[in-house]
């Protein structure tokens, strides 16, 4: 841990949140094979540093009543994986 200005220590690692997948009927995305294909694409697509180390599939993501993804309700949920 390095520290920051105002002597407040400064963490160079955040922690990292689990990539929360909704796979589409009749795919394989939750099986080995699939993760594997799903972790090359990303390696393929984004940079590196942008790539999840850990994966959570889901049947469905929390949504309001206006069918919006409630992203907070993500991270309290996922946060302490």
């Amino acid at each position: 841990m390095a520290w920051g200005r105002g002597g407040r220590p400064f963490c160079h690692h955040v922690p990292q949140r689990p990539a929360v997948i909704v796979s589409a009927p009749g795919s394989d995305l939750a099986d080995g094979a699939g993760k594997k294909s799903l972790i090359e694409h990303c390696r393929r697509s984004i940079g590196g540093y942008k790539v999840p180390r850990r994966y959570r599939f889901v049947d469905e993501l929390p949504k309001s009543p206006m069918g919006k993804v409630l992203k907070a309700e993500l991270r309290r949920r996922y946060s302490k994986e």
